[in-house]
């Protein structure tokens, strides 16, 4: 049976939707995080460089590269998570390209792991690693540190499916920019 919501100013009753779970849901993370004194907000990380300039330095010279190498700083969305047990894949993008980490949790700490599983698609992070390259060959950040940017409160639109009201579609055409090639 659906939840129901009672609106006080109507004394209508509706059942919940999806999006209002999922709203729901997260922002009962959101206060859980807050009672771990996680900053939702931070304003202090700085990255190295964008991941367009890192696709950019690992053409340069890919021999350099590999988890005893650079460290790079880098910042994005999370559009996509693989969870495997006690190490993850997370497809993130920034505004210029899109890239995947790998965060395990012997590497980043139980702590880091544990505030990891918190997490939604659409939360911004940080990563701190050294690039390498897995069996398929795809280049990824090994993630040495790992921070909470932002946490998203509303999920992000699918796409899929898309916005399936054309008038929508062509009234806001800025609804949906992020997630066109995103993979």
């Amino acid at each position: 049976m659906p939840d129901i919501v009672y609106a006080p100013a109507m004394k209508a009753i509706y059942p919940m939707d999806k999006d209002s779970q999922i709203i729901q849901l997260r922002k009962e993370k959101i206060n859980t995080l807050k009672e771990m004194g996680i900053s939702l907000y931070p304003n202090d990380f700085k990255i190295s460089c964008n991941l367009s300039q890192l696709k950019e330095t690992i053409a340069k010279d890919p021999d350099s590269l590999g988890e005893q190498g650079q460290t790079f700083q880098a910042a994005g969305r999370i559009m996509a998570i693989n969870r495997m047990g006690k190490s993850s894949f997370v497809r993130f993008k920034d505004g210029s390209d899109h890239m995947q980490v790998y965060i395990q949790k012997s590497t980043v700490g139980d702590d880091a792991y544990d505030l990891f599983k918190k997490l939604d698609i659409g939360d911004f992070i940080g990563v701190s690693g050294p690039v390498f390259q897995t069996r398929t060959g795809e280049w990824t950040i090994l993630a040495k540190q790992f921070r909470l940017l932002s946490k998203a409160v509303r999920p992000l639109p699918e796409k899929f499916h898309g916005i399936k009201d054309p008038e929508k579609r062509y009234r806001q055409p800025g609804t949906m920019p992020w997630a066109w090639n995103c993979f």
